[in-house]
């Protein structure tokens, strides 16, 4: 009987039993503030080669003279800008007709858009991030 005591008295394993308890909850908030970077990094990347497509647009058309880029052309340099993570099926489309800023003149819009997939150990959420961007 004093075996018996003794083992449930022992406090030798109690730091191994409260780790157990406490990592995967400390693994689960650390990978989950991991992917939150990632994602807005993703996003920030997105916005930044957007931005630089509707700039490309808005050079090449003064460029040439007055005419216009083809989709193709916008679509591709923005694409070739993006360095960030991995996002599916990533599209910018190009407009010379949209709006830009309160002052409601025309210029080259330009949209990226796409979806990044977060991993979160058992499967995936797809997250879709769209960014617009104008410049005259």
């Amino acid at each position: 009987m004093s075996r018996l005591s003794r083992f449930w008295s022992s406090r030798s394993g109690a730091s191994a039993v409260e780790m157990a308890f406490v990592l995967p909850g400390f693994l689960f908030l650390l990978m989950g503030g991991s992917n939150l970077v990632l994602v807005t990094y993703a996003n920030m990347c997105l916005n930044a080669a957007t931005e630089a497509g509707a700039r490309y647009a808005s050079v090449r058309t003064v460029q040439n003279s007055g005419t216009a880029p083809t989709q193709t052309a916008v679509s591709s340099y923005a694409a070739s800008i993006y360095k960030g993570p991995g996002i599916k099926n990533m599209t910018f489309t190009y407009a010379t007709t949209g709006t830009c800023g309160s002052t409601g003149a025309n210029g080259n819009v330009v949209t990226g858009s796409g979806s990044y997939h977060l991993f979160y150990g058992i499967g995936n959420i797809s997250i879709g991030m769209n960014t617009t961007a104008c410049y005259p």
